[in-house]
């Protein structure tokens, strides 16, 4: 007999809240957009801003390195030299 496999546990996904502000115009018109287009204010925002940082987000990755870590090319303090 084999035994029953388990479940993995779902990673939790913590969500935040933004809020601005547009005219009553604007939002007239957004709505007018997703009607037409079938989706949501929350869907067209998550999009919008998905690809906005797909496409401009190339701020460099700044790594930390702790003062007493040692780099693996740093041949200080090696035995046998």
């Amino acid at each position: 007999m084999t035994a029953l496999k388990r479940k993995k546990k779902r990673k939790i996904v913590k969500y935040r809240k933004l809020q601005f502000m547009v005219s009553k115009i604007h939002k007239d018109k957004l709505k007018e957009y997703c009607a037409y287009h079938g989706i949501t204010l929350n869907k067209l925002f998550r999009r919008s801003l998905r690809e906005y940082m797909d496409r401009h987000y190339d701020v460099p990755v700044k790594q930390v390195v702790h003062k007493n870590q040692m780099s693996i090319f740093d041949l200080e303090g090696v035995a046998g030299e």
